[in-house]
């Protein structure tokens, strides 16, 4: 038994471009400093004295960034190519971390950390591309959980270790550790991944693809159900810090702990799941499974009293959003990639990345409003009722493309 399995999760790994390691390996790099973000909305309540409210506007600037972020970028992956677009945003954005360190009052830190954003988020369209250049459609969400695979191991450390150096040196150093490995991957991408280079693969004919995204209704109606459900989700990196340590009164290292289960759990077992999961049902299938999971893990949140086993609801929350999350994210990705052409993959993938920018910006203002008007209990179930009218909705679009892979090119 132990052998077969050996066996399933070697094969998800095989086969794949060097090209794609060499991109997950950037992103591993970037990602492993990731630890102002987790830590932001309680750096702003707790370091800098803003309300709950306050920070949700502050992050709202963030969000809003990266929308400008996958826009820009997108566009210019079209125009300047993969390439460039991912160093500037890696070299540049790793100094707008150090920028945003000195900035203490409301108005300097909201339009400083709306450029760390937009800088930051230009590599998200110029990343999807490459993969596509250098993956067949075969391997593509193989690829893409690979990159995702290396974002999740990034993102296991980089909050594991946060918390612990927030906690013993000050955040000051999270912002420096950041800027540093930001800096690093634009140097990794200068060194190791080839320039703009055209498809290696050949794609299969799409038919009847528009030639704007705007006349595209099926991938309109798309991108509007991943926003409100990123809108669900994003809720795990502004609301869930600030309620697992001013409510269930966790410390900075144990939120740390926690979101690391996150990552961690995503690395260990992603990749053989979608491997499994891969071609067996249609993408939307997956992400209605992703949909479900996500929504009623907040659920769990809703700890009935601290009694001698309460610590282990947040447990079952993160396992539960996590195992939501490798169904969700690369499906709807795998999606996004279906609708597209070489000639305006950037564009298209650049608005997919974009419903998660907006995301970033509705997130924080509903759920701080939600918690503070009317309680996190009541956030939480706003969050799972809302999630399962998402899986409705992604139903309805599984409807509306068909069940043959194929057809999804129809709009």
């Amino acid at each position: 038994m132990l052998q077969n399995l050996y066996a399933r999760y070697y094969a998800a790994f095989t086969g794949l471009s060097p090209v794609i390691w060499l991109l997950s390996i950037v992103t591993l790099i970037n990602r492993a400093g990731t630890m102002v973000i987790p830590f932001m909305t309680i750096y702003l309540t707790n370091e800098l004295d803003f309300t709950p409210i306050q920070t949700g506007y502050i992050m709202a600037c963030f969000g809003l960034g990266s929308v400008a972020g996958s826009y820009l970028g997108g566009k210019l992956t079209d125009l300047i190519g993969y390439f460039q677009t991912m160093f500037w945003s890696f070299f540049l954005g790793g100094f707008m971390f150090f920028l945003l360190m000195y900035q203490k009052d409301f108005y300097s830190v909201a339009i400083v950390i709306f450029l760390v954003s937009l800088i930051n988020d230009l590599f998200r369209p110029a990343l999807f591309s490459a993969v596509a250049i250098f993956s067949p459609e075969k391997d593509r969400t193989r690829s893409i959980s690979l990159i995702r695979l290396a974002i999740n191991l990034g993102f296991g450390v980089g909050p594991a270790f946060g918390g612990l150096i927030a906690e013993t040196f000050g955040f000051p150093w999270l912002f420096i550790i950041d800027g540093i490995t930001c800096i690093s991957a634009g140097i990794f991408v200068w060194w190791k991944i080839p320039r703009n280079v055209q498809p290696q693969y050949q794609e299969t004919e799409k038919n009847q693809i528009p030639a704007s995204i705007f006349q595209d209704r099926v991938y309109l109606f798309f991108l509007l159900l991943t926003t409100l459900i990123a809108i669900v989700f994003m809720q795990l990196i502004f609301v869930i810090p600030v309620y697992l340590k001013d409510v269930l009164l966790f410390s900075e290292a144990n939120v740390g702990y926690l979101m690391a289960l996150n990552g961690l759990l995503i690395a260990a077992v992603e990749m053989p799941l979608v491997h499994h999961c891969d071609n067996r049902k249609t993408n939307l299938f997956w992400v209605m499974v992703g949909t479900s999971l996500v929504s009623l893990s907040y659920l769990f949140l809703i700890v009935p009293d601290f009694d001698s086993a309460w610590y282990i609801f947040p447990i079952i929350f993160m396992i539960i959003i996590s195992i939501g999350e490798i169904f969700m994210f690369p499906f709807t990705n795998s999606f996004a990639f279906s609708r597209s052409t070489d000639q305006n993959r950037g564009s298209y993938m650049g608005y997919y990345s974009m419903t998660f920018s907006i995301s970033l910006i509705i997130a924080p203002i509903i759920g701080f409003q939600i918690a503070e008007l009317f309680g996190y209990d009541m956030l939480f179930y706003f969050l799972a009722g809302g999630g399962l009218l998402m899986v409705m909705g992604f139903g309805y679009l599984k409807q509306i493309v068909g069940t043959d892979n194929k057809i999804e090119f129809t709009s």
